[in-house]
Formats: C-alpha cells, structure tokens, sequence
C-alpha cells in the first residue's frame, strides 16, 4: 500500500492563474511560489504547505479535516473559506475576506487594512 503522495515544487507564473490543488490524504509542499493570482483548494484530510512568495490574490479554500499553510505568502488580498474542521493560515496585506464554518479555523498574519470575516458553527477566526 502507498502512504500520502507528497510532491515539492518551485512555482513561478505570472498570468491568468497559478491553481493549486490537494486532496484525499494527499500532501502537496512548495518551497517558494510568486504569482498575481493564486487559488488553491484543499479537502479530505490533505495538504498544503508553501514555504515562502509573494501574491497579489489568494482564493483559498479548505475543507474536511485539511490543512492549508500559506502564512509566510506575503499576498496582498486574500479570500478563504474554511470548513469541517480544516485549517488555515495565510498573510494579507491589504484585504482579508475569510469564513470559517463548522469547526474550522483560520490564522490570519499581515498588516491588513480591509476585514470582512463570518463564522458560525464552532468555526473561528485568529490574527496573532
């Protein structure tokens, strides 16, 4: 039997979109990242974990008992929606516009300007 997949990257994109995407147990690490927009969706007990970079949108979503660590990708506006009892960390610098439903949570770093957060079910909302 083969344990989680585990793949480590270098991405670098400047265009439309740099999508990300981890799922079923599976663990997806980058060691820096650097693109305009970046979206990345994360369920069912994976991860993904980016070491450094910078962005100027992040989409992000987590879901089912996984677990996104992007706090030290330094985006501009940030939108993320968590659920299920996943997790979340991520850096905005201007914008941060997050959920966190049923048991989830999110870890929010940055000097962000503009807050807009909704929870409810258990799920909460950190900025350290």
């Amino acid at each position: 039997m083969l344990g989680p997949l585990v793949k480590y990257y270098h991405a670098t994109r400047y265009g439309p979109a740099l999508e990300l995407a981890s799922s079923s147990g599976a663990m997806l690490r980058i060691e820096t990242i650097e693109g305009d927009t970046i979206s990345a969706a994360v369920s069912s007990g994976a991860e993904i974990r980016v070491s450094s970079g910078t962005c100027n949108f992040l989409t992000a979503s987590a879901s089912s008992g996984s677990s996104l660590v992007m706090e030290d990708v330094q985006c501009a506006n940030v939108e993320i929606d968590t659920s299920s009892g996943s997790n979340a960390s991520v850096h905005a610098d201007r914008s941060i516009d997050a959920g966190a439903f049923s048991g989830s949570s999110i870890q929010v770093y940055g000097a962000h300007e503009d807050i807009e957060i909704e929870t409810s079910g258990g799920g909460g909302i950190d900025f350290p």
